[in-house]
């Protein structure tokens, strides 16, 4: 299905970044996210893995339309996208994905696993704010791909229920189903100016075949694919009294991912699929809601560290009860490093 962009009123506060005269999609996206969130909702556990932990986290996001409740997926990105709104670097980390993607006017974007699609409505925002500068008629496009129909559906309905004027806008947006590993039934080969996959590949069983189906549907030299995935290994959390519980809790939590390591590989990968001019930026965002930690992720580690007895209950609740209290008197603290690293396609 194809969709024009409908109008929409950009908050005036949004940034111009690097000199450029170009529109910051970021105020809108995160307000957005804000009116759409309403708490972070953790993922449902598959009653088929209990007696396996590890295999409950493996599988979780490989394809949520197999899970018992498929929208509690869509609930808790969308609760993500909230708590985001409150981490200043958080959001410039989503800043420095997009200008790194170097948008150019009637551009062709394809964000592979697009999840809910509160990024391809930022992108379209910021690639519209280019297409419309110039007057050959040239319409810029944003195709979103994802693995669960859950979440297509839901992205399909945050662009219908926008307000953007088909007639200013000057992009196109498109959604389909599709397996990032194996593209070639449904994107032809040299289609897109870029490609970008956002903490996508960290879920995928084989993200070396992911990031070769983005080289072979982009332009030759021009094709620009940007990624940012991060390295679990690098969560960082201050427990003075529970260093070994904390080790123990994050390290089991970093091997049960599908790709834990996924931040640190992206520069192997990427060159061994052709990209030349790779570089890698890390960008550590420091966050000091507890909140936001632990229903993003903290209360799903500590959980299956104690089911898999890396920790006992008492040790997990004890290193629980000390986050609270240093949350309570302001004095949590944590950070994980994301990667970001682009290449170009020869």
């Amino acid at each position: 299905m194809l969709y024009r962009t409908h109008s929409m009123k950009i908050p005036s506060k949004s940034l111009l970044r690097s000199g450029k005269d170009r529109l910051l999609a970021s105020d809108w996206w995160l307000a957005s996210m804000n009116q759409r969130a309403r708490s972070i909702a953790s993922v449902p556990v598959d009653e088929s893995c209990k007696s396996d932990p590890s295999k409950q986290e493996e599988n979780e996001w490989k394809n949520p339309d197999g899970a018992s409740d498929p929208k509690a997926y869509v609930r808790y990105l969308d609760g993500i996208f909230e708590g985001m709104s409150s981490s200043g670097p958080v959001v410039d980390y989503k800043c420095t994905v997009y200008e790194r993607m170097d948008i150019r006017a009637g551009d062709s974007i394809a964000d592979i696993g697009c999840g809910t699609g509160a990024d391809v409505l930022a992108l379209a925002e910021l690639l519209s704010a280019e297409t419309k500068k110039t007057t050959d008629g040239v319409w810029g496009k944003i195709l979103g791909v994802d693995i669960s129909d859950t979440m297509v559906r839901e992205a399909r309905d945050k662009v219908s229920k926008s307000r953007w004027e088909t007639s200013e806008k000057k992009v196109e947006i498109s959604f389909h189903t599709g397996n990032a590993q194996k593209l070639g039934d449904r994107i032809p080969s040299n289609s897109f100016d870029i490609c970008r996959s956002d903490r996508s590949l960290q879920h995928m069983p084989d993200p070396q075949a992911a990031v070769e189906e983005m080289v072979r549907i982009s332009k030759p030299g021009i094709g620009r694919i940007v990624i940012s995935e991060p390295d679990w290994e690098t969560l960082v959390l201050d427990s003075p009294s529970h260093t070994r519980v904390t080790r123990k809790i994050v390290n089991h939590f970093t091997d049960t991912r599908v790709n834990g390591w996924m931040g640190r590989q992206l520069s192997r990968i990427m060159k061994t699929a052709g990209l030349v001019d790779v570089t890698i930026l890390p960008m550590t965002c420091p966050v000091t809601e507890l909140g936001f930690v632990r229903g993003a992720y903290l209360d799903k580690a500590r959980k299956i560290a104690v089911e898999a007895s890396v920790v006992t209950d008492q040790e997990a609740s004890d290193w629980m009860e000390e986050l609270v209290a240093l949350n309570k008197n302001d004095q949590f603290f944590s950070t994980l490093t994301i990667y970001i690293a682009r290449g170009n396609k020869r």
